[in-house]
């Protein structure tokens, strides 16, 4: 967590309740996989984002560790040019927020 950005953190601390993280570990799955391919708001572990406040909350995590979340009618990640690091840490604390609950 020393890693991210204390807007990030912030924005994390928001995001701690089991849906949001079972919906976050599946973005970063995704991130992570870099397949490029959109994932369905129908799918199970996602409709917590059709919510517009928890849709925010998301796309800003996204947002400080330089990936862009894109949603119409499916839901699409890109990385920013050059992230860095800031993807891979987001990535390893959610999935171990994720693992505490």
């Amino acid at each position: 967590m020393d890693g991210m950005t204390d807007e990030g953190l912030s924005v994390l601390g928001s995001c701690c309740s089991p849906p949001v993280l079972q919906a976050l570990q599946i973005l970063v799955q995704h991130v992570a996989a870099g397949s490029g391919e959109t994932l369905s708001l129908r799918d199970a572990g996602l409709a917590v984002l059709t919510e517009e406040e928890v849709f925010g909350r998301t796309e800003s995590l996204f947002g400080h560790s330089k990936v862009t979340l894109k949603r119409e009618d499916t839901l699409r990640t890109e990385m920013k040019d050059q992230p860095g690091y800031l993807p891979l840490v987001m990535s390893i604390t959610v999935k171990g927020l994720a693992s505490l609950v």
